[in-house]
Parts: structure tokens; C-alpha cells; sequence
């Protein structure tokens, strides 16, 4: 099996966002905010993606806020978790929350519209809506599935997010799940036969995000077995695959402080000593790797770190992956003792 050059954490990462079928419709509002239609540009509009966890709606989110703040700074406003629009509380000052002086082409970015939960709060949301509408500013959203769908919305708020486009993302099929697996092992140099990719991709009805943990997981299986990965390894590979089980963050933290020999209390704490910060920047980056939470529940859980804090620290951790043997050896550690829970 040919061993991957680019460390598997940092890798898987970033992969690249594939276009099938199911994502396809999604891809295309990307390219249309990003590649300057000019009806989206000198008029706000709203699109929301809806779909199962795990299909790519943060995948696109993240490609338009990257791309979108490199080419022009200060456009984008990116909440990652519509826990931080709860934070600002239903009489946050709405001066303050849109810039005073806005300018046409401006993006909102809001995540998993499905976890909004006080009144008030939806309230000031559907005028925000409105506010941004009327100053030309684009919204972006996602939730896991389509406006008249959603448990606990305000009709008034629902109301608005039918004005807008709505764009599922399904769960790949048998053809799309062959073509990502064949994009996962071209990005990840991860050589495995044709035969076993189609049989993963037949037996797999799952997100493209499971497919990429059960991909990581045979490979780490045949190079700990030391066995060729053909298909009579991969037939029994998924006869003793267990359900999906959810990690939790409190599982990764502990699993995380006992590897590095510290205290799981000391890692949530506020202290800043490099003992502890390596460690706990370790589990804020598999935190984010194994369960795809929202980096402010990732920073809640942490002592009430900011989104910035965690977005840091995951990159920190994937730059350190690079370089340094040591420090991989110990987050593989982790991701065994986790997948042996």
C-alpha cells in the first residue's frame, strides 16, 4: 500500500470539494458569488442550502468566506454557529450588529439556522433579513432541511427564508460516492484496488464525510495488519464496521488529556501554560476533525473560548502535523483510543 507523503490529519482537512450531482445546484451559488454575477452584487439576495450533516453545506460556506476574504477584505461576516447570534441577545443593538455604512455585495454567513431557539432572537433575525435586503447584502445560509421543515421557527421567519433560494444537497448515491472515493485516494495518495473502492461505494449509502472516515479507517487496518488491502480484507472490514457512534467533545478532551498526562479540568481551564495549551489545542483540532462541530460550541465547551480561538489552534495543530513526528504519533494515539472506545 503506498504510504501517503502529507500527514492524514492536516490532509483530510483539506480536501478539495468535489462536484456530483447532489452538490451540484450548491456548487453553482458558490461560483455565482464568488465569480461576480452582477444582479447578486447590486442587490442582496438570500440562499439557503439545506441537506444531512456531513454532504458539504460547511464545505461550501468556507470555500465562498476563504475566497471571498482574500479577493476583498471585509466583505464577509462569518458566524459559524447561530450560537453567536444568540449571544448577541434579542436587544443587541442592530447598529451593531450591520456596519454603518454597508456596501453593496457584502456577505452574511450564518450556519445551521435549525438550532435557533428564542423567539426574540428569531425575531431580531427575520428584521436582519430584512435589513440586509434592502442594503444589498447577501445571505448565505444552511440548516439540515428546508424552511417549512424546521421544529421551533417563527412562521414570520420561515416566511422569509422561502423568499429566498433554497438549494438541497442529498446524500450521494452509488455513482457519486465511487467518484468521491476515487477523489479522496487522488488527494490523500492512498492507493487501494478499483474493486474494493466500488464495493465501499455499493454498501456505503452515507455522507461524504462518513465515507472519508471509513476510507482512513481500512487504510489505517491493512497497514496495521500489514495485509494487502483487497477485497477479501474489505468484505470483512465491513462486516465488523460498528454503527456510527457519535463522539462526543467531552470524550475527545478526555481521551486527549490522558494521552498528554494532564488533567482534563487543567485543559478547560483558563490557564495558558504551554503544558497545557498543547494539549488542549490538540483537542480542539479532533474535536473539530471527529464530530464537524461549530467552532463556538468547540470554544464554549473549552471555557467559553471564541470561535477565533479554535480556528487558530485547529490551524496550529495542522501546520505542527507537517513537521513534527513526534506530535503526529500522539494524535494517532488519540484516534485509536478513540475508535477502540
Amino acid at each position: 500500500m503506498k504510504r501517503s507523503r502529507k500527514p492524514r490529519a492536516s490532509a483530510a482537512s483539506s480536501c478539495p470539494f468535489l462536484v456530483v450531482d447532489e452538490n451540484r445546484l450548491a456548487w453553482t451559488a458558490a461560483q455565482l458569488l464568488l465569480g461576480g454575477d452582477e444582479s447578486m452584487a447590486d442587490r442582496g439576495r438570500l440562499i439557503l442550502l439545506y441537506g444531512p450533516s456531513g454532504t458539504g453545506k460547511s464545505h461550501v460556506c468556507e470555500l465562498v468566506s476563504k475566497q471571498l476574504t482574500q479577493t476583498t477584505p471585509d466583505t464577509v461576516m462569518r458566524y459559524d454557529s447561530v450560537e453567536l447570534l444568540e449571544k448577541l441577545g434579542p436587544d443587541h443593538r442592530h447598529e451593531e450588529f450591520w456596519p454603518e455604512s454597508p456596501t453593496a455585495g457584502r456577505v452574511l454567513i450564518v450556519e445551521d439556522l435549525q438550532h435557533l431557539r428564542h423567539e426574540s432572537v428569531q425575531r431580531a433575525f427575520a428584521w436582519r433579513i430584512d435589513e440586509m435586503l434592502r442594503r444589498g447584502t447577501t445571505g448565505l445560509f444552511t440548516s439540515i432541511a428546508p424552511p417549512g421543515e424546521l421544529k421551533g421557527i417563527l412562521p414570520r421567519l420561515k416566511s422569509r427564508l422561502r423568499g429566498g433560494t433554497l438549494i438541497p444537497i442529498q446524500m450521494p448515491g452509488p455513482a457519486s460516492r465511487l467518484k468521491l472515493l476515487e477523489h479522496f485516494c487522488s488527494h490523500l495518495q492512498i492507493a487501494l484496488p478499483h474493486d474494493v473502492l466500488k464495493l465501499f461505494a455499493r454498501e456505503m449509502p452515507v455522507s461524504p464525510r462518513e465515507l472519508l472516515g471509513t476510507l482512513l479507517r481500512f487504510e489505517e487496518l491493512a497497514r496495521a495488519r500489514r495485509e494487502l488491502a483487497a477485497l477479501p480484507l474489505a468484505r470483512a472490514f465491513l462486516r465488523q464496521e460498528p454503527g456510527e457512534t457519535e463522539l462526543s467533545l467531552n470524550d475527545i478532551a478526555k481521551v486527549t488529556a490522558r494521552q498528554f498526562g494532564v488533567r482534563l479540568s487543567e485543559m478547560k481551564s483558563t490557564a495558558r501554560d504551554q503544558s497545557i495549551t498543547l494539549p488542549r489545542q490538540c483537542a480542539m483540532f479532533l474535536c473539530r476533525e471527529l464530530t464537524g462541530e461549530h467552532l463556538a460550541k468547540i470554544g464554549a465547551y473549552f471555557s467559553n473560548r471564541s470561535h477565533s480561538t479554535v480556528l487558530h489552534a485547529c490551524g496550529r495543530i495542522a501546520g505542527l502535523l507537517d513537521e513534527d513526528a513526534a506530535l503526529r504519533r500522539e494524535v494517532d494515539q488519540i484516534r485509536r483510543s478513540l475508535r477502540g472506545r
